[in-house]
């Protein structure tokens, strides 16, 4: 008993850290003022193995969720995914990233800076030889979709990602707040997708801000965890590279999504029941 409760705590604060999240109205941080610096003191900590260069474990994969996304509040424009694609580049790593359509939807996001900003990033992010896979249209679980709904939600995010970039889809995709049904597990393998948990969520509560973000990842970290971080471009814009820089120093190397499915395969999903049609 005790094991099924925690095992459905877990998969409730996971959803929380998700699902709440994206329909938070907090008011947007100053990315110029608020960016961690990383603290050299928090590599001091870990056990002497983990900074081994040979131990073969010691890899982690970097994965953004809810993009693209600019957070515009009056004269306040923070350009987070913008942020990312350039930490990325200088640093010459590699990560994946999964798309919502609705951020491409014209009659939601209106043509103009913003949206012209998204198209420019969507383009980098194949140009850049990122993974880019689908989260969804609309933010919806897979699990609370049919079929069919599910089937039109990939289809229009593909098509407006087709439109701006002329580009396709991994074969990588991730439901929001991360949980599946058996019934879309096995349609999502007919159709050849690969379903995307992580190891290391990095939101485990909703509302936390950048620096609580970056110690619930280094601390995840510091247990021994290893493998796919969870992270949403919101947020990690702003201590993304504070957490390279740990990940440098502490000699753990960053993968791509495929390297490490080569290496290990996909984490387990937990499935829940279906609720759509």
């Amino acid at each position: 008993m005790l094991k099924k409760f925690l095992l459905y705590l877990s998969i409730f604060l996971a959803f929380c850290s998700v699902i709440l999240p994206f329909f938070s109205c907090e008011k947007p941080t100053n990315h110029k003022n608020s960016v961690i610096v990383l603290d050299t003191n928090l590599s001091k900590n870990l056990p002497e193995w983990f900074s081994h260069p040979d131990n073969i474990a010691n890899f982690v994969v970097l994965t953004f969720d809810d993009g693209p996304y600019r957070k515009v509040n009056n004269n306040d424009k923070i350009d987070h995914t913008g942020i990312i694609l350039d930490i990325l580049k200088k640093e010459n790593i590699k990560a994946t990233f999964f798309i919502l359509g609705i951020q491409l939807d014209t009659n939601v996001v209106k043509k103009g800076e913003t949206y012209n900003k998204y198209c420019l990033w969507i383009e980098r992010m194949f140009k850049e030889r990122h993974i880019v896979g689908i989260h969804d249209r609309n933010h919806i679980p897979y699990y609370k979709q049919s079929k069919n709904e599910l089937e039109k939600s990939f289809e229009y995010t593909k098509e407006v990602v087709r439109n701006i970039s002329g580009q396709e889809f991994s074969k990588y995709v991730r439901s929001p707040g991360g949980f599946i049904s058996k019934q879309v597990a096995d349609y999502l393998s007919q159709q050849g997708y690969r379903h995307t948990f992580w190891h290391i969520n990095s939101e485990p509560l909703p509302h936390l801000n950048p620096k609580q973000i970056l110690d619930n990842i280094i601390e995840e970290i510091k247990k021994g965890k290893r493998g796919i971080i969870l992270m949403h471009d919101r947020t990690a814009s702003e201590y993304l590279e504070a957490l390279i820089g740990f990940l440098k120093a502490n000699k753990i190397e960053i993968v791509s999504l495929e390297e490490w499915e080569k290496r290990y395969g996909l984490p387990d999903t937990p499935y829940v029941a279906h609720q759509g049609k």
